[in-house]
């Protein structure tokens, strides 16, 4: 099954380097898109960010392990880089339950 998983947070007690940092990596409206490396995307104002995974996980999966392993790789994203960050959460959405109507 795929997900589509949405993190969402907000950094906290960043540096001046990190806050430079990413300034430098600012995101574009392009950018960020879900993948399985998990699209970054936030502001110049560096207080919220997102991260957008899509996940092929299996058959049995539910949206609560999406979330929870969504948010496992973006916290191990974080902190990898030192960002310090505060109140995650997460939402999923099961690919196959989405319906297109064709015109």
């Amino acid at each position: 099954m795929t997900y589509r998983v949405r993190v969402q947070g907000v950094f906290d007690g960043l540096t001046e380097d990190q806050r430079t940092e990413l300034l430098a990596e600012l995101p574009t409206l392009t950018s960020g898109g879900f993948s399985p490396e998990g699209g970054l995307v936030y502001d110049s104002a560096l207080r919220a960010f997102t991260f957008r995974y899509e996940l092929d996980l299996p058959e049995d999966a539910t949206e609560r392990l999406a979330c929870t392993e969504a948010t496992a790789l973006a916290t191990a994203r974080l902190q990898a880089r030192g960002y310090g960050h505060r109140a995650l959460r997460a939402s999923a959405v099961d690919m196959s339950q989405i319906k297109i109507r064709r015109r």
